[in-house]
């Protein structure tokens, strides 16, 4: 995986620290994957992934097909909610993926504060 991430708990949810490059639809496939993995690990249905010191370059086409992805692989009815830092240079694909993926239930929120996306987090 072309992307390094480290996750740390901290209460009730995941922190995810990644750096590296998304240039494929795959590399978004396993960088999800992995985050759903470690929720699963440990019991935890709230992500805060910080990818600020990312490169994701996926054309509107990959993100559409990202989140297709994800609602025919059922992604929704793991009750994940995710807020996400993008990279301050390039925020414009994860901002498309929250629309992409509200359209199909899935809860993903950009943020460009750290506090606020854990404020956010913590509603019920």
């Amino acid at each position: 995986m072309p992307v390094h991430a480290a996750m740390t708990r901290i209460g009730d949810y995941l922190f995810i620290k990644s750096s590296g490059d998304i240039t494929t639809i795959e590399d978004g496939v396993e960088y999800v994957q992995a985050q759903v993995a470690w929720a699963r690990e440990e019991g935890v249905r709230k992500l805060l992934t910080d990818d600020r010191d990312m490169t994701i370059s996926l054309d509107y086409a990959d993100i559409l097909a990202l989140a297709q992805y994800w609602e025919q692989n059922e992604l929704a009815t793991l009750g994940l909610r995710v807020a996400a830092l993008p990279p301050p240079s390039s925020p414009q694909g994860q901002q498309a993926y929250e629309t992409a993926a509200a359209n199909r239930s899935i809860v993903f929120k950009v943020f460009f504060d750290r506090r606020q996306a854990e404020d956010w987090l913590r509603k019920p």
